[in-house]
């Protein structure tokens, strides 16, 4: 647990400090994004950033995905409720503690089921796929490597740990 978590902030003033940090947090996804998807511009990374995470994300985990979503024509029509089963046990355990080292390996395997299912339930353009790609890559803030267990490093964000924050 870092310092700042262990402080407790006034509403006014923990709202301003987590939106800063989150704010942080997605300009470093930017800088992630850049570097992984180098061919998209800058605009359309900084949208994808943007509609992908919303403000909630840093209080109540990663969002669900809504039925109404892009994905919905492109999949089964049981993909999405699927989908959000592949991450119940980590949003669970993330909102009850965001600092439980079990959410290395929760992560993890929420990326492997939801990229399973991608697999056999959707049909994405190769375009869209690599974008997708890129949020179901090795890389995983809640490691301490910040890669996924057994991780080989041969995916398409292999090195992000090197970006300079001069990018």
């Amino acid at each position: 647990m870092d310092s700042h978590s262990k402080i407790a902030l006034p509403p006014w003033l923990s709202c301003f400090f987590f939106s800063a940090k989150f704010d942080q947090m997605k300009d470093c996804v930017v800088k992630v994004m850049k570097y992984c998807a180098n061919s998209l511009p800058d605009s359309t990374i900084r949208r994808i950033v943007d509609d992908n995470f919303p403000n909630k994300e840093c209080s109540e985990g990663p969002t669900l995905i809504s039925s109404s979503s892009a994905a919905s024509p492109l999949c089964s029509s049981s993909f999405v409720t699927e989908a959000n089963a592949c991450g119940r046990t980590f949003r669970q355990i993330f909102v009850a503690d965001k600092s439980n080292s079990s959410l290395c390996a929760e992560e993890a395997k929420r990326k492997k089921c939801v990229n399973n299912l991608i697999d056999s339930d959707c049909t994405f353009s190769s375009a869209d796929r690599e974008v997708l790609d890129l949020g179901l890559a090795d890389y995983n803030p809640f490691c301490a490597n910040n890669r996924d267990p057994g991780a080989t490093g041969n995916d398409q964000c292999y090195g992000v740990t090197d970006i300079s924050s001069g990018m």
